[in-house]
C-alpha cells in the first residue's frame, strides 16, 4: 500500500473512531458491554498498552544513553521519542478520555483530584512522561546542532529511566486491590514492566523495518537483531510469569485464586487466556527462529497482539471474579454473564484512535527527518 493510500485509510479509521465515540456521548455507555460487573473493558486496556509504549520508551531512551552495552540503540532514541513517548501519551489520553464517558469528569477530576484514585497517579504519571519527552526532545536538538554534547544527555537519561520505572504505578491499582485475587500479586509490577518494554521494542523494530524497506533511512541489520532478541527475552519472561501463575493458583486448588485459574483454563475466558499463550509462544518462536526481516516483522506484530491479550485476561478475569459476590440471586452472580467481549462501537473508538496515534507519528517522521537523522556530536 502506497503512503497515500496508507494515509487515507487511517483518516477513515479516525472518522469511524470519531463517529463511535459521538454514538457512545450521545446515546450512553449503555451500548457497550461494559457493566456494573466490567467497568473496565477494552478502552482500559487499550490505556495500558499506549502507558507500557510511553514508558518503555523512555525506559529504552535512558538506557540507551546511560549504557555502553545499549550504544546501538542511541540514533534510535529520537524515534522513540515520537512513535514511543509521543504517540503513546496520545494514545493514552484519547482512551482515559473515551473511558471517562462524560468528558466533564476529567475537568471534575483536575478541580478535585482524589488522591486514592488510579486516575490521579496515572495522570500524575503520564504527565511526568510528557515533561521527561519535551526535554529528551529539547536536549536532542541541541545535540544535534552542535550546541551540546553527547555528555550532557546522561542527567535527562537517568530521568528517562526513572520516570519509565513508573509504569508500576498503573500496576498498584491492580497489585495492591486486596478484593481481586488475580490481581493482589507481588509479580503484577514486574509483568508490567516486561509489557512496557515489549511494547516500546517491537514498535521500533516495525518503524526500522518499515523505514529501511521505503529507504528513509539505513537500518544497521546488527543493531535490529539485538532489538529482536532483547523482545525474545522479555517475552520469554511474559510467557513464565503467566505459567507461574497458573502453577502457583493451582498448588492449593480450593480458594479463590484458582477459581480464576479454572475459569480461564476450561471455562468461558479458555479462548482469551489460550490466545495470549499462543500469541506469546508463536511471537517468541519467529523471533528466535526468524532470518529474515519479514519473519521479524510478523513476530514484532503479534507481540503486539500478545499484550494486548495479556492485559485483556488481566482485567476481565478479576473482574468477573470478585472476592465479595453482588446481592441477589445467582443470575446475577459475575461468571454467570460469561465472557466479556467488546462492543461494536467499542472496536471502532478503538480502532479510530490506534489509527489517529499513528497517523500522528507517520507525520511527525515525514515532516522532522532532519532532526531524527542528525548525527550526534561526542
Amino acid at each position: 500500500m502506497s503512503k497515500k493510500n496508507t494515509k487515507i485509510a487511517l483518516a477513515a479509521l479516525c472518522v469511524l473512531g470519531a463517529a463511535c465515540y459521538l454514538l457512545q456521548f450521545v446515546l450512553g455507555e449503555d451500548i457497550t458491554h461494559m457493566n456494573n460487573f466490567v467497568p473496565w473493558g477494552l478502552y482500559i486496556v487499550g490505556f495500558m498498552c499506549f502507558t507500557g509504549l510511553a514508558a518503555g520508551a523512555l525506559l529504552l531512551i535512558g538506557l540507551a544513553w546511560l549504557t555502553d552495552g545499549l550504544a546501538e540503540l542511541r540514533p534510535y532514541t529520537r524515534i522513540l521519542l515520537i512513535c514511543g513517548v509521543l504517540c503513546g501519551l496520545a494514545g493514552a489520553g484519547a482512551f482515559i478520555f473515551g473511558d471517562l464517558g462524560n468528558p466533564q469528569r476529567g475537568i471534575y477530576m483536575m478541580l478535585s483530584p482524589n488522591p486514592t484514585s488510579p486516575q490521579v497517579w496515572d495522570a500524575a504519571v503520564l504527565s511526568l512522561y510528557g515533561l521527561t519527552g519535551i526535554l529528551l526532545g529539547r536536549q536532542a536538538w541541541l545535540i544535534a546542532q552542535g550546541r551540546r554534547t553527547a555528555a550532557s544527555m546522561r542527567p535527562l537519561a537517568l530521568l528517562a529511566v526513572i520516570a519509565g520505572l513508573l509504569v508500576i504505578v498503573t500496576s498498584f491499582a491492580f497489585a495492591l486491590m486486596v478484593a481481586a485475587p488475580s490481581w493482589n500479586e507481588p509479580g503484577e509490577p514486574l509483568s508490567f514492566l516486561f509489557a512496557a518494554a515489549i511494547i516500546a521494542l517491537a514498535v521500533l523494530s516495525l518503524v526500522l523495518l518499515h523505514l529501511g524497506r521505503v529507504g528513509y533511512a539505513p537500518v544497521p541489520e546488527r543493531s535490529l537483531r539485538c532489538m529482536i532478541r532483547v523482545t525474545a527475552v522479555l517475552l520469554i519472561l511474559e510467557l513464565l510469569y503467566a505459567i507461574s501463575d497458573v502453577c502457583i493458583a493451582l498448588y492449593a486448588p480450593h480458594g479463590e485464586a484458582a477459581q480464576v485459574v479454572f475459569w480461564q483454563l476450561a471455562g468461558a475466558g479458555a479462548v482469551p487466556y489460550w490466545l495470549e499463550i499462543m500469541l506469546l509462544v508463536v511471537s517468541i518462536w519467529l523471533l528466535v527462529r526468524g532470518k529474515q526481516p519479514r519473519q521479524w516483522q510478523a513476530g514484532a506484530m503479534t507481540s503486539l497482539l500478545a499484550v494486548l491479550f495479556v492485559k485483556y485476561n488481566l482485567l476481565v478475569a478479576a473482574q468477573l471474579h470478585p472476592l465479595l459476590g453482588y446481592a441477589g440471586p445467582s443470575a446475577y452472580n459475575p461468571p454467570a454473564l460469561g465472557l466479556y467481549v467488546p462492543a461494536l462501537v467499542e472496536w471502532g473508538t478503538f480502532l479510530g484512535i490506534l489509527a489517529a496515534a499513528s497517523l500522528l507519528g507517520i507525520e511527525a517522521l515525514e515532516r522532522g527527518r532532519a532532526w531524527l537523522w542528525a548525527r550526534d556530536e561526542n
